[in-house]
């Protein structure tokens, strides 16, 4: 997948989530690369194998698992950099005040958020807030997306309109 690619597939998600949440948003301005301050991919994990290194055999499972789309969310590019390499547990207070995707992770996003909570049980979704990032954590992540994308693209949905 391109770089540009996968940035429109979390856009997309990400719009999805919020506009069932009942927010303002704006799909248009996610995948915008002529904005000042336009979207980038933040990988959750940062690439320092030796952070992680006991939940892997080999530098190349982790990088694969680091890639999965579980790993992936958009943020604006100031704060995406201004991250730059912190833990994890740094980056969640940063997250809570962004896009539902990535706010989902912080507790926070839990509480007083009646239409998010609304969506997430009418569709049986497994969201969840994540105190720490574990590999097992990218793997249920990368569950929850896939859960989404089936939302998204309903072949039902797509043969309705032919």
């Amino acid at each position: 997948w391109t770089k540009r690619y996968m940035l429109h597939q979390l856009a997309r998600i990400t719009h999805f989530i919020e506009e069932q949440s009942g927010k303002d948003t704006r799909f248009d301005v996610y995948v915008d690369r002529t904005i000042k301050n336009s979207y980038d991919i933040e990988h959750i994990w940062v690439d320092h194998y030796s952070r992680y290194q006991s939940e892997f055999e080999t530098e190349e499972e982790f990088q694969r698992t680091r890639n999965m789309f579980g790993d992936l969310v958009i943020l604006p590019k100031d704060i995406n950099r201004s991250l730059n390499d912190d833990e994890y547990s740094k980056k969640l207070n940063k997250y809570y005040s962004q896009n539902l995707l990535v706010a989902s992770l912080n507790e926070m996003c839990y509480k007083n958020n009646p239409n998010f909570l609304r969506f997430v049980e009418k569709h049986s979704l497994s969201f969840k807030a994540e105190n720490s990032y574990t590999k097992q954590t990218i793997i249920s992540r990368q569950l929850l997306y896939e859960q989404l994308a089936r939302l998204i693209w309903d072949v039902n949905k797509i043969n309705d309109l032919v």
